[in-house]
């Protein structure tokens, strides 16, 4: 094997690591750069369609079949970026690291202790907990039939869909019309644990 093509091979698994880590931790990454994730996915979506076209110039025309590498790197960088296959990690660790604190504050809501305005669309929580929702600290409240449904949201809302966590304080079900919006990809997570997107 050439020292260009162990060139290519190494620059094609670097990328690809770099695009499986923003698919892992993408919920972060939304989060603290906001809407230029949106215009770095654009960016790299249309360079990596370049490089599949220029690839396929090379092969057919050049007949240099090593930049086989580049679209074979190319196809599975676009797989994860559009499937966000590994977006599942990053949930599980915000999930598992922010699960007893999320579920203090949805006590503190049942008990009163954090006021619910139902004429409110959110609920403001404490600047102390302000980091558990991802929605400038903000949370939905759903009551009904004696049971509280706490939301709340784990990810920035790419393309305005957010990833939510939501805590049942009963043994009901999470249910597509709560709190006025369909939840969507509704996942048990454990007992009065599930998770969601939701479009806001």
């Amino acid at each position: 094997m050439n020292s260009e093509r162990i060139k290519m091979l190494r620059a094609s698994g670097i990328f690809i690591v770099c695009i499986l880590l923003y698919n892992m931790f993408s919920i972060y990454i939304e989060y603290f750069i906001g809407t230029f994730v949106v215009m770095i996915l654009f960016l790299t979506v249309g360079f990596l369609l370049g490089m599949i076209i220029l690839s396929i110039i090379k092969i057919f025309v050049d007949k240099q079949y090593r930049f086989s590498i580049y679209i074979l790197a190319s196809v599975i960088a676009l797989c994860l970026i559009t499937s966000q296959t590994f977006r599942f990690v990053g949930l599980a660790i915000d999930f598992n690291s922010n699960k007893n604190e999320r579920l203090k504050v949805a006590d503190m809501l049942k008990s009163g202790a954090i006021a619910v305005n139902p004429m409110e669309e959110y609920v403001q929580l404490p600047s102390k907990y302000a980091y558990l929702s991802r929605n400038d600290g903000k949370v939905m409240v759903y009551e009904a039939e004696g049971s509280i449904k706490t939301c709340f949201f784990a990810s920035g809302g790419l393309y305005r869909k957010h990833d939510v966590v939501v805590y049942i304080s009963n043994n009901d079900d999470l249910a597509n019309g709560d709190f006025g919006e369909r939840i969507s990809n509704i996942k048990k997570l454990e007992n009065n644990w599930f998770s969601g997107k939701i479009v806001k």
